[in-house]
């Protein structure tokens, strides 16, 4: 019977057909009667037919750019993988068009980014970077760019966090602090100071953390770091727990650490009147004791030193050097 159908629409020449069935010594009411039946007949096979016949429907809602098909489970549950993360989601009955996109939260995707700069000592314009903004938009064709302006002021927010939550810690703590500070001039004449704290948290750990790094104008004198100093921890509200201060041998340094004490001391702040505040740095006396110890064999050096160079500056003795091994 499927031969009957073209296009799924039923053919005049079949209904044609059917009349010519009729036999010429039957009544014009019998004639009627087939023809009416196998009119009726068609119809019902068509009604059987056309449905199992039909195309399936494709599915071209926008989740199934994220999705992928992977049919049904056991009970008959249609599953679905996403793209992204492969996770495997089961949907009930007639379900699969009602997956939606995954949605991004701009902040969270805005605080990651900052972490990562980070993290890595990416620069601002990072976030500009054409190819960065083509592969996001890959990613997510709803992505918005940001500038590098943005990019910092979520790295400032990210600080500000961190220093709050820093500044809880400290002064929860059940010990007091320990400090090393150090200060130099860069390459371009410009003087830097550091501050780290140390110290032992409620759980028996021993951290260290950089409280402050920043730019030190000039003059670099020793009351003038001294106040910098003290700028430091009023700032972060541990001035009443601190118990020593680690520094290099620069007289810059002792003049800074009397001034500083003093400050201390008449606050009743420090253990013991500060006996144990000052402490040098066993490191950069160490450094001290080896540069004086240089000088003794530095002629000997700077012949050693000189003959390297002169080795290494060409291919040709270098290999006669390898060639004496």
């Amino acid at each position: 019977m499927t031969s009957l159908f073209v296009g799924h629409t039923v053919q005049a020449d079949v209904l044609a057909d059917i009349g010519c069935a009729v036999r010429p010594d039957y009544g014009a009411v019998e004639a009627q009667n087939e023809t009416i039946q196998g009119v009726n007949e068609l119809r019902r096979i068509e009604d059987d037919v056309l449905p199992k016949c039909k195309k399936a429907k494709t599915s071209s809602a926008d989740c199934w750019k994220v999705f992928t098909k992977l049919g049904a489970d056991k009970d008959g549950n249609p599953l679905a993988k996403c793209n992204g993360c492969s996770k495997i989601l089961k949907g009930g009955d007639r379900n699969y068009g009602r997956l939606k996109n995954l949605t991004i939260d701009k902040k969270v995707s805005r605080s990651m980014c900052a972490t990562a700069i980070i993290a890595h000592d990416l620069p601002y314009k990072f976030v500009e970077f054409q190819k960065i903004r083509d592969w996001m938009k890959y990613l997510n064709p709803e992505f918005s760019p940001i500038s590098r302006n943005t990019a910092k002021a979520d790295v400032d927010e990210i600080f500000k966090t961190e220093k709050e939550a820093l500044k809880k810690e400290l002064a929860n703590i059940p010990s007091i602090i320990s400090l090393t500070s150090d200060m130099w001039t860069t390459c371009t004449s410009e003087g830097y100071i550091c501050m780290t704290a140390h110290y032992v948290d409620s759980n028996w750990n021993l951290k260290s953390k950089i409280l402050n790094f920043c730019h030190m104008p000039p003059p670099h004198t020793g009351s003038e770091m001294s106040k910098k100093i003290l700028d430091f921890l009023s700032d972060w509200g541990i001035e009443k727990k601190i118990f020593s201060l680690t520094l290099d041998n620069a007289s810059a340094n002792d003049v800074m650490q009397a001034h500083l004490k003093r400050q201390l001391v008449l606050q009743n702040w420090l253990l013991s009147e500060g006996e144990f505040f000052h402490v040098r740095c066993s490191a950069h006396v160490l450094n001290l004791i080896v540069q004086e110890g240089l000088k003794v064999i530095g002629d000997a050096l700077e012949k050693i030193r000189e003959s390297v160079k002169y080795v290494k500056g060409s291919e040709g003795r270098m290999k006669k050097i390898q060639g004496m091994h």
